[in-house]
This record gives C-alpha cells, sequence and structure tokens, in this order.
C-alpha cells in the first residue's frame, strides 16, 4: 500500500500501463467522485502482483452523515475480464483504517476468480488476513457486499460519463455472517428483500444483524 498525495502524482501512477483511453478514464473517475465528495483525504495504491496493474482508492471524510466513503479507481484496466468500465465505492461510519485494504482485496478477489463485478457479488473476508480477523471480530462484519447504489443516494452518482462512454459505480457495505450465510442460502435478492424489510441501515457497521 502506497499514500499518494496530489492528484498528478495519483494520475500517473493509476496509468502504469497507459493510453489516451485509460488515462480519459483516470481524470473522469477522479472528478466524478470529487464532484460529489469533494477533495479525497488520501489515496491509497494497492497491487495485486508487481507485473499487474495497480489500483488506487480514494478517501473521502464526512459523508452521508459522518461516514468516509472509500471509492476505488483504476478498474479500466482490468475490462477485458470485468466486461465493463466500473468502479465500487464503500461508505461506512467506522472501521476506516482496514476499510481501503478491504475493498481493494475484494476487487482483487474477483479479479483472481474472474469474476464479475456486478450487483449481487458477496466476499468473505475473514480469512485473508489476522488483520481483518481482529477486524471482522470487532465490528461483527466479515464480509462485503457489492450491489447497485441505494435508492437515498443520487443517481447520478452510480454513472460515469466519460468520452461518448459510461462506466458502472457500484456500492459495497458490510455483512454479519449470519448474513453472509443467508446470502449463501438464499441469493442476493432475498438477501437485499431481507435487510429492506428490517430497516437495515447499511451504512453502519455496528448495525445488528438481520438475521
Amino acid at each position: 500500500m502506497t499514500l499518494l498525495p496530489t492528484r498528478q502524482g495519483m494520475l500517473s501512477e493509476n496509468h502504469d500501463h497507459p493510453n489516451d483511453q485509460q488515462a480519459s478514464w483516470g481524470e473522469c473517475i477522479y472528478d466524478h467522485f470529487c464532484g460529489f465528495f469533494g477533495e479525497p483525504l488520501y489515496i491509497q495504491k494497492f497491487e495485486l502482483a508487481p507485473d499487474l496493474p495497480s489500483i488506487l482508492v480514494l478517501a473521502f471524510g464526512n459523508v452521508f452523515g459522518g461516514c468516509r466513503a472509500f471509492c476505488s479507481m483504476g478498474l479500466a484496466h482490468y475490462r477485458s475480464l470485468i466486461g465493463e468500465v466500473a468502479e465500487v465505492f464503500l461508505a461506512v461510519n467506522d472501521g476506516w483504517e482496514e476499510s481501503p485494504g478491504i475493498l481493494a482485496a475484494g476487487i482483487f478477489a474477483a479479479l483472481q476468480r474472474q469474476a464479475v463485478i456486478r450487483s449481487g457479488v458477496a466476499f468473505r473476508f475473514r480469512e485473508w488476513h489476522t488483520r481483518l480477523q481482529r477486524f471482522a471480530s470487532q465490528f461483527g462484519k466479515p464480509a462485503i457486499y457489492i450491489t447497485v447504489l441505494p435508492l437515498n443516494l443520487p443517481p447520478e452518482l452510480g454513472r460515469i460519463a466519460c468520452g461518448g462512454e459510461t462506466a458502472q459505480v457500484y456500492f459495497a457495505f458490510y455483512l454479519s455472517e449470519g448474513e453472509y450465510d443467508y446470502y449463501v442460502a438464499h441469493g442476493p435478492d432475498k438477501l437485499e428483500e431481507l435487510l429492506e424489510a428490517k430497516e437495515a441501515d447499511v451504512f453502519d457497521i455496528h448495525r445488528a444483524s438481520v438475521v
């Protein structure tokens, strides 16, 4: 993990294998998130392997009533695997130190499994690292779930226009052990119906499990 303090440095780091379209996506995605959340507090760089393009996570403060938003950037490099240009953002009211790494690790897990990053995908991260085991124990949330934006967020946040193309922005939040098991047993639609029926505040990492 590397901290990147400036916009110019961030954009240059994001173009490990540069071409004009990837450069354009980097600028469009950065400007899109900054347009909604302001300037980032910090930016972190994560690598799956030295010979593969890195991804960045932009951290924004004081959004959605005291949460921080952690936004991925750089998945245009993996368009051939994902099938589209897409990014993911996680908004949460605590657990900020580990959240950028958890988001990046979930994305890398999808890429390694050649899974499509889309609505209805979940990953249990507790076993990936001892730090994440401590995180899961502290907050009771050992998994992360990716879906479309909640209805209470601006729909414009979910789409990034750039050079005549459009990228999708997905939303991620934490799941309890019981919720993850329910997802495995019943699928994403039933999980989301249950969360909605129980009026779960998915921005609150301290919320009680709905299962």
